[in-house]
């Protein structure tokens, strides 16, 4: 009887679990509320899910990333303080950092949704190359000009679409909200 509920359960779940590829792992530091985060992107449907200390994994019931079509490029921070990813929607791509343990939390919660801490807006130009220098300062690629960025919005002013911008590398400070 149990290998059949088992049977019935994995293929229940099969199409589901065949649909997750790239599924990110981190283990998070000592003193956090779980063991592990897991970035889990799925088109339109992207989770987070955390193996809590009593070993149990946990799903989120959000989707992560501002534009929700799915997302791209998940980065832990050294230390595991932020997660950074690139949310695509409609073909356009915004960049999102949470803080890791206001994640879990939410995920451990069942909180019903979960705002990024800061969010920047290149629209309508790329961002991609996501890597972390340190603890704090995320270094990134984009043709928007991020020295005029908008603390506020997250946004860039619109760019002069005649003339073509060259893709630059930016430097980014999670603390105080600055790209250079």
């Amino acid at each position: 009887m149990r290998f059949l509920l088992l049977l019935l359960l994995l293929s229940a779940c099969t199409p589901r679990l065949a649909s997750l590829r790239n599924v990110h792992r981190y283990r998070l530091p000592a003193g956090s509320s779980a063991r592990e985060l897991l970035v889990i992107p799925a088109y339109l449907d992207n989770r987070a899910a955390c193996v809590s200390p009593e070993r149990e994994l946990r799903i989120s019931h959000f989707s992560l990333g501002s534009l929700s079509e799915h997302v791209e490029e998940p980065v832990m921070s050294p230390g595991g303080q932020w997660l950074a990813l690139i949310s695509v929607g409609e073909g356009h791509p915004v960049l999102d950092v949470y803080e890791t343990e206001a994640v879990v939390e939410a995920i451990l919660s069942g909180a019903a949704e979960l705002a990024p801490a800061q969010s920047l807006n290149p629209y309508p130009g790329l961002i991609s190359g996501l890597r972390w220098l340190d603890a704090h300062t995320l270094r990134f690629g984009s043709d928007a000009d991020f020295s005029r960025l908008d603390p506020e919005s997250g946004g860039v002013p619109y760019p002069d679409l005649e003339a073509e911008a060259p893709v630059r590398s930016w430097r980014y400070d999670v603390r105080s909200g600055r790209a250079e």
